[in-house]
């Protein structure tokens, strides 16, 4: 991996995985690898072999996203919630909170691709309420005005998260709308 052979670097983690299949660490690996190329349906079935923690539902929710699967991929961030929500107490508050809301801007990102503007809003708002000056939540927020048809509404929203974002993070955002025709004029007008 590290002289930048995938291939070979997949097929050696395949023969130590099973050798010993029940090594985490090693399934990581090999999932992080066959994700890296792109071979999802892969990653997928070995994710599905796992146990149900709340960990491996969050993977198996974000390969279904790759997949284009946001209805199921929704299901699995549900599932995660109600994992994370059972731990409240027994794992430190501020990681529990970071994860929660990982969890929760996925599924609202899902929503969102899927067109399910108030269940995606009423999400990004939740993520607000843990982390208030997070610019890509408010970024988002003003995607799901645009989908409204409040376009002035929905420039002035994304244009001040811009404002608030730093450069590698406005690039970021800017790059997810870049190929999505919903936002096209959107994004032409924050590129003027």
């Amino acid at each position: 991996q590290k002289m930048g052979n995938i291939d070979k670097a997949i097929i050696a983690i395949q023969q130590a995985h099973k050798l010993d299949p029940q090594n985490e660490r090693l399934t990581e690996g090999l999932v992080d690898l066959l994700l890296r190329t792109e071979q999802y349906q892969k990653a997928l079935d070995i994710i599905r072999e796992q146990d149900k923690s709340w960990r491996w539902l969050e993977r198996e929710g974000d390969v279904l996203a790759l997949l284009d699967n946001d209805i199921l991929a929704i299901a699995r961030y549900g599932l995660v919630l109600a994992h994370l929500s059972d731990l409240e107490g027994a794992m430190n508050e501020n990681y529990l909170q970071a994860l929660k809301l990982r969890v929760i801007l996925a599924r609202a990102h899902a929503y969102r691709r899927l067109d399910y503007i108030d269940l995606a809003r009423n999400l990004y708002q939740s993520a607000q309420e843990i982390s208030a000056d997070d610019a890509t939540i408010a970024f988002n927020l003003g995607l799901l005005s645009e989908m409204e048809g409040q376009h002035s509404r929905a420039l002035a929203q994304c244009q001040q998260a811009l404002a608030d974002a730093s450069p590698l993070l406005q690039e970021s955002m800017l790059e997810s709308i870049k190929n999505n025709p919903k936002f096209a004029e959107l994004k032409n007008a924050l590129n003027s």
